[in-house]
């Protein structure tokens, strides 16, 4: 899923590197939203990208699951019918896991099972260490429900 989308971006860096016109120490990434979540993984996976300035969709999976901030996120995956209370791949979790409502221990299943290591490895405050110590610019909002963040300490 995102893996795919990180695995293009670095070979796009493979390229850049082989380009003469290129300085390969001053390459650096930047998206918006998923890209903004794909820049963020890729510099976590390639210290060949100088900088990272996400645009949004960095977030503390684990933080907002850790805090019950997980509903905005879960909100924003389209329903398989109007008026559903949570989208269908988190129903058919908690059905699975033997739980009659969406709770934080379904949205973990579920975020784990199709992102593997996306709360334990690649969440933003777990992975930020490995982006040390290039440059990096983070563009949020404070209560974006959809890719909620710890912000406390942070410059605002």
């Amino acid at each position: 899923m995102h893996w795919v989308a990180v695995w293009d971006l670095l070979h796009l860096v493979d390229y850049l590197v082989t380009r003469p016109e290129v300085d390969p120490k001053r390459i650096g990434i930047t998206g918006v939203s998923l890209g903004g979540m794909h820049a963020w993984l890729a510099a976590v996976a390639d210290p060949r990208l100088a900088a990272v300035a996400p645009i949004m969709g960095v977030q503390g999976w684990l933080w907002a699951v850790e805090h019950d901030s997980w509903q905005g996120r879960v909100d924003s995956v389209p329903q398989a019918a109007a008026g559903t209370p949570a989208p269908q791949v988190f129903r058919t979790a908690a059905q699975d896991l033997g739980k009659t409502e969406v709770d934080s221990a379904v949205v973990c299943a579920v975020w784990q099972r199709l992102t593997p290591g996306l709360l334990d490895v690649y969440d933003a405050p777990l992975s930020l260490p490995a982006l040390c110590p290039r440059p990096l610019l983070v563009v949020t909002g404070a209560t974006d429900e959809r890719c909620p963040m710890p912000v406390s300490g942070a410059q605002q």
